[in-house]
């Protein structure tokens, strides 16, 4: 408001202001040499506000000195200002013109997915892989049609029944996202994708290299480690895959009850894994940590799990895991009454006549817990 007021703009600190809208009107710029979607409320707002603010203050400066302004400055200013819109208008233009097609493919795919006829199943895919391609072709720099493809076209492999065709689907989709990952070589989803595509296509070897890709570039993502280890399994590394497994259980913890290891591939490591998580936990818990607490909770579920529950119980009260000691209580066969209990899930399950309710408002406890944390 102090610009739009001001009959000068000679104060420092109107410069710097002046300057500091130049400054985000530069990094928005730059930014905009890979994300040039604007469409966003809150970024073209802003800039709308820039702009006026700066327009504002223009005009307040040729009010003051309007001799200042030649005929051929005004000419000048004006052609240059169309030269950017039509600039801008060129650049944008096989941009919106790319998303236009990708969204006619993919409504060609979704008319895939519910018609019945075979023949027509083809030509919508085949149209979906067309308009897809061009979409690439007119913004070769953006993986996302590239990942789309690669996505849906291994998603349409694994769900036929038929070999040849299958295999097919999959080179396809293997060799879309390779294209992808060289356009956005640091994307974990793109080699996690492909990663999985070659367990699919009977590469282990080759899913080792994309896994561990990822795990260097998101070693947090869940599943990562997970796959990692599968693969490694399916090449005969028994103990790199252990170690890959359990590096996946420190992360998802619930990972040790899935009913995935009653698979054959998997049951003959399912003693491996939990002995050697255990060892991590103890290895964790020497060590001086904020997550010390956390280790030892989630090394009383383990032993829980695998039945040790006086172990269990040591590490839970240790822990204060009440929801836990109150689980061993039970399993014990000792009575808690509803009102007793100060956890939602354990009050629901001894009270299921007021079961639904109380695990809404647990729910709801939870959540709001969460966001307080967040914001704190």
């Amino acid at each position: 408001m102090k610009w739009i007021r001001a009959e000068s703009n000679t104060s420092r600190s109107d410069q710097i202001f002046v300057w500091s809208i130049y400054g985000s009107l530069l990094a928005y710029g730059i930014t905009s040499i890979t994300d040039y979607q604007i469409d966003n409320i809150c970024i073209s707002g802003t800039l709308i506000i820039f702009i006026a603010v700066l327009a504002t203050i223009f005009r307040s400066k040729l009010a003051i000195a309007p001799r200042q302004l030649t005929p051929q400055t005004s000419l000048g200013l004006t052609l240059g200002g169309l030269g950017i819109v039509l600039a801008v208008g060129i650049w944008l233009f096989p941009i919106h013109y790319a998303w236009n097609l990708s969204s006619i493919g993919f409504a060609n795919l979704s008319a895939q997915e519910v018609t019945k006829e075979p023949q027509q199943k083809s030509k919508l895919t085949a149209a979906f892989i067309e308009n897809l391609t061009k979409s690439h072709q007119l913004a070769p720099w953006e993986p996302y049609y590239l990942y789309q493809l690669g996505w849906n076209l291994g998603d349409l492999g694994l769900q036929t029944t038929d070999p040849a065709q299958r295999q097919a689907l999959l080179t396809a989709a293997i060799d879309w996202f390779k294209k992808g990952n060289q356009a956005s070589p640091y994307q974990e989803f793109g080699h996690t994708n492909l990663a999985w595509l070659f367990m699919f296509a009977g590469d282990p070897q080759a899913a080792s290299q994309e896994f561990a890709r990822s795990a260097q570039l998101f070693p947090a993502k869940r599943g990562v480690f997970y796959g990692l280890g599968l693969s490694l399994l399916a090449q005969g590394k028994n103990d790199l895959a252990v170690e890959a497994i359990t590096l996946e259980a420190l992360r998802e913890p619930l990972i040790i009850t899935s009913p995935a290891w009653q698979s054959p591939q998997l049951q003959p490591t399912y003693r491996q894994v939990s002995d050697r998580l255990e060892a991590k936990y103890t290895t964790l818990l020497q060590q001086p940590s904020t997550l010390t607490s956390y280790w030892q909770t989630c090394r009383g579920g383990l032993r829980w799990w695998q039945g040790k529950f006086k172990a269990a119980q040591s590490d839970w009260e240790i822990s204060q895991n009440t929801l836990g000691l109150q689980v061993l209580e039970l399993a014990a066969g000792k009575t808690i009454s509803p009102q007793a209990s100060n956890n939602g899930a354990i009050a629901a399950w001894l009270d299921p006549a007021n079961r639904q309710m109380l695990l809404l408002v647990w729910t709801f406890a939870a959540v709001l817990w969460l966001l307080l944390e967040r914001l704190s």
